[in-house]
C-alpha cells in the first residue's frame, strides 16, 4: 500500500483536495440549537436532573450539576420548552430558534411540596379464622412440618420463602456484627426482610418476652425457647399487620399454637449425623384428662449439637491470600520497632516516631521464629492466622419444657394455664487466644533492655536480625508490635447461656350483655422473662503495662496511674521499694524464646516438645 501511494502522487492530492471542501448540508442551514441553565427562582442555586425538552419535537437535555443544558439540531422556528423535576413546579416558556444558530434559554422553577392521595389505615380487633382474614396467612400444621423433615421451627423458617435470613444457630465470631450481643443458642424471625424486630413472635396468641441485648436493627424473640414437639401449627401472617398489633408487626406476624387437646404419649428421638460432629434430639409429650372438665398436657425436649473444629474440614483452614480474610496483621511472633527513643518526647512525637519506624527500612525487624510457628512473614510484620479458635460450630445443650392446663367453668365459660421454662448452654464457647493491641504505637508494649527475654534473644539472635553484635543488640528501648499470645495458643474458652420463663392465664367467659349478640370477654394476664450470659474475653491495658516494664504478676504490688501526657495515658504508679523483674515482679516476654510449640496445624514447631530455643521459665503473661 506505501508503494502504491508512492508511485501516484495525484490520485493523493486528488483525494485530499476533495476531503479539505467545505460542507454545507442542507440541515445545517434549517436548525440551531438550545442552550442554557436551570435555576431556583427563590436563591438562584443551579438545580441539577431537571428535564428540559421540547415535547411536540420527543427531543430534550437533562441539566449538569451546574444546573446547565444543551439540546442539539432544534429545527429553526417557534417551540415551546417545558422543564421540571419533581419537588419544583413545571415551567414551560417560547423560543424562537435561528438557523445555525445557539439560542440562550434561562429557566427558573418554584419550589413546591409534594402532594400524595389520602392514605387511610384501618384495624379491626374482631375474631375471626385465619382463612377469612384479609391478608395473606400461611397456617403449617404440625404433620406438614413432619412431612418437611422440620423436627425443630427454626428448620421451618429457614425453609420459608418469606422469611428472610434466620438469625440463629449463629457460629463464627468474625460472621456477625452482633458478637457480644447474643449467644449461639438463640433463633429469630425475620418477615420480608425488614429487620427480625419488625416481626410479632405469639405463643398462644400472647407476646412473648425479647432478648435482653441492645441489638442492631432492635430486639427479637428466641423461637428457639419453644419445645417443637409441643408445637401444633405455626400461623404465619406475611402482611404488616401493625394496624392490630402495633409498629412489631409492620413485617408481619408468627403465632405458635400449641398442642392443647393433646391425648396419651408420644415419644420422638432423632440424630443427624455428619463428618466430624452431629445433632441428637429427644422430646416426649404427654396429655391426660383431669376430671371431666379439663385437660393437662406436658412436653419436654433436649438437643445437643456436638462441635466442629476448622481443622475437621480441609476448607476451613486456608493459607494466607491477600484480601482474603482470616489472617491477622498483629501477632506473635511479631515484629520489633528499634527507633532511638530518649524517653522525653511528647505523645505526638512518640507516635509519630513508632508508626514512621514501622515502614521503614532501618528501625525494624522481624521475629525469625515468624514461619516456625506458623506465621505469614511480611516486610512490616509476622501474620497471624486465627481461623483455627474459630469453630465452624460450637457444642450447645438445650433443654426446654412447656406445660398447659384447659378447663371448663359453669357452662359458658373457658380457662387456659401455660407455663414454660427454656435453658440453653453453650459451654465452651472459642475465640482467639488474645486481641491485637488497641493503639500500637501507644508506647505500652516498650521491651527494654533489662527483659530477660530480650537478653536471650540477642544472644541468640544479633546478627540475624541486623545488629553488630549483642552489645549492639542491647542498646535502647525497642517497642513490641504484635499481640500477647498468638500461634502458640491456646484459645480462650468462655461459657455462654440463655433462660427464658413464661406463665400466662386467660379466661373466656360469654356475656349475657347484648341481646341477640355473641358477647365474649377474655382476660388475661402473662409474665415472661429471659436473661442470658454471653462472655466476651478482654485484656487489661494496665496490666500489659505493668508487665512490659517489668512489674506483672499479681503480687507484685505496683499500679499505674493515670498520665494525660502520656500516649497510652498512664505512667508506673509508687514502686513502694519492688524492683522491676525480682521477686514476685515479673517481665512479659514477648519473644518467640518465651514459646515451647505452635497450635498452628501445619507449623513447624507442632509438637509437644519443647522448641530448641525455647526458655520455659521466661514467658510470663500479664495477670
Amino acid at each position: 500500500m506505501g508503494r502504491w501511494l508512492a508511485g501516484s502522487p495525484r490520485v493523493f492530492f486528488l483525494v485530499a483536495l476533495i476531503g479539505a471542501l467545505p460542507t454545507a448540508p442542507a440541515a445545517a442551514q434549517s436548525s440551531g440549537s438550545i442552550e442554557g441553565a436551570v435555576t431556583d427562582v427563590a436563591d438562584g442555586r443551579p438545580i441539577a436532573g431537571a428535564q428540559v425538552f421540547i415535547e411536540a419535537l420527543g427531543i430534550g437535555a437533562v441539566t449538569d450539576a451546574d444546573g446547565r443544558y444543551s439540546i442539539q439540531d432544534v429545527p429553526a422556528g417557534a417551540h415551546q420548552l417545558s422543564t421540571n423535576i419533581l419537588g419544583y413546579l413545571a415551567a414551560t416558556e417560547g423560543v424562537t430558534v435561528a438557523p445555525g444558530e445557539a439560542t440562550t434559554v434561562d429557566l427558573q422553577l418554584s419550589f413546591t411540596a409534594l402532594e400524595l392521595d389520602e392514605v387511610v389505615v384501618t384495624g379491626t380487633s374482631v375474631e375471626a379464622a385465619a382463612t377469612e382474614l384479609p391478608y395473606s396467612v400461611a397456617v403449617a400444621a404440625r404433620r406438614k412440618l413432619e412431612e418437611q423433615g422440620f423436627p425443630l421451627v427454626t428448620e421451618f423458617f429457614k425453609a420459608l420463602g418469606v422469611s428472610h435470613g434466620v438469625v440463629g444457630e449463629r457460629q463464627s465470631w468474625y460472621n456477625a456484627n452482633e458478637i457480644a450481643a447474643v449467644p449461639e443458642t438463640v433463633a429469630n424471625v425475620n418477615l420480608r426482610g425488614l429487620g427480625a424486630s419488625r416481626t410479632l413472635v405469639l405463643l398462644n396468641g400472647r407476646r412473648q418476652v425479647y432478648l435482653p441485648a441492645r441489638l442492631i436493627g432492635g430486639r427479637y424473640v428466641d423461637i428457639n425457647a419453644f419445645p417443637s414437639i409441643a408445637i401444633d401449627r405455626i400461623e404465619v401472617l406475611k402482611e404488616g399487620a401493625s394496624a392490630i398489633y402495633g409498629s412489631d408487626a409492620v413485617a408481619g406476624v408468627a403465632n405458635f399454637l400449641t398442642r392443647g387437646d393433646f391425648e396419651g404419649t408420644e415419644v420422638t428421638a432423632s440424630h443427624e449425623y455428619f463428618a466430624g460432629a452431629g445433632d441428637s434430639n429427644v422430646a416426649g409429650i404427654v396429655g391426660r384428662r383431669l376430671g371431666d372438665r379439663a385437660h393437662a398436657v406436658l412436653s419436654a425436649e433436649y438437643l445437643t449439637r456436638q462441635q466442629l473444629t476448622p481443622e475437621d474440614r480441609d476448607w476451613a483452614l486456608r493459607p494466607y491470600e491477600a484480601g482474603a480474610g482470616a489472617w491477622s496483621w498483629t501477632g506473635n511472633p511479631g515484629a520489633f520497632l528499634t527507633p532511638y527513643t530518649s524517653g522525653m518526647e511528647s505523645a505526638e512525637d512518640l507516635v509519630a516516631t513508632l508508626s514512621g519506624a514501622h515502614f521503614s527500612d532501618d528501625d525494624i525487624f522481624i521475629d525469625p521464629a515468624c514461619l516456625d510457628f506458623g506465621g505469614y512473614l511480611e516486610s512490616y510484620t509476622c501474620r497471624f492466622r486465627y481461623q483455627p479458635w474459630d469453630n465452624l460450630l460450637e457444642q450447645s445443650d438445650h433443654f426446654r419444657a412447656f406445660a398447659e392446663i384447659n378447663g371448663e367453668v359453669g357452662d359458658n365459660s373457658s380457662y387456659h394455664i401455660e407455663g414454660l421454662w427454656a435453658e440453653a448452654t453453650t459451654p465452651a464457647w472459642v475465640t482467639t487466644p488474645s486481641f491485637p493491641p488497641i493503639s500500637p504505637y501507644d508506647g505500652l508494649q516498650i521491651v527494654p533492655p533489662a527483659n530477660p527475654g530480650r537478653q536471650a534473644f540477642c544472644q541468640q539472635h544479633a546478627s540475624r536480625v541486623g545488629f553488630m553484635g549483642s552489645g549492639d543488640c542491647m542498646e535502647n528501648d525497642w517497642y513490641f508490635f504484635g499481640r500477647l499470645v498468638g500461634h502458640s495458643g491456646p484459645g480462650r474458652t468462655l461459657e455462654r447461656n440463655s433462660r427464658t420463663q413464661r406463665v400466662s392465664a386467660s379466661l373466656d367467659t360469654g356475656l349475657d350483655a347484648f341481646e341477640g349478640h355473641d358477647n365474649r370477654l377474655n382476660l388475661a394476664v402473662s409474665y415472661s422473662g429471659s436473661s442470658g450470659n454471653v462472655n466476651q474475653p478482654a485484656e487489661y491495658a494496665y496490666r500489659k503495662f505493668l508487665a512490659f516494664r517489668g512489674y506483672g504478676g499479681p503480687d507484685c504490688g505496683v499500679d499505674v496511674v493515670a498520665d494525660p501526657s502520656s500516649p497510652s495515658g498512664m505512667a508506673l504508679g509508687p514502686t513502694g521499694g519492688s524492683m522491676a523483674g525480682q521477686g514476685n515482679c515479673h517481665f512479659y516476654n514477648p519473644f518467640s524464646n518465651a514459646l515451647q510449640h505452635s497450635q498452628q496445624p501445619g507449623a513447624r514447631f507442632v509438637s509437644e516438645e519443647p522448641t530448641p530455643t525455647s526458655h520455659p521459665g521466661w514467658p510470663t503473661p500479664p495477670n
